[in-house]
């Protein structure tokens, strides 16, 4: 169980535009929808060096974990983006620990 003290940072999860027509509330089609973007509070650690070891990862990049409360209904996947102190990091993997449907442990590449 991780306590609330523990998720001290507030990260960003962005998803990507829908690929369907978007229209707004008189019903005008817009033009360039704005993508998704989720607000939540996260613990996050760099993944140490010998994980990078470990994992036979290019020690050039930067490698995040970002923990973060399982919520009914907010859908993380590989194809968003976490955004951290004005840095953005593409999704790695997403893990729903231990499958109990409490934390998420997202790992994230920084984009250069």
């Amino acid at each position: 169980m991780i306590s609330a003290g523990d998720l001290n940072k507030r990260i960003k999860i962005q998803g990507k535009s829908s690929d369907e027509p978007q229209y707004d509330h008189d019903g005008y089609l817009i033009e360039n929808p704005e993508p998704t973007t989720y607000s939540v509070r996260a613990k996050v650690k760099p993944v140490s060096a010998q994980e990078y070891h470990k994992a036979k990862a290019d020690q050039t990049e930067n490698i995040t974990r970002f923990i973060i409360r399982y919520r009914k209904g907010l859908h993380v996947d590989d194809s968003m983006k976490v955004i951290y102190k004005d840095r953005v990091y593409e999704i790695e993997s997403v893990i729903n620990d231990n499958e109990a449907n409490i934390t998420l442990t997202i790992m994230g590449r920084e984009v250069s």
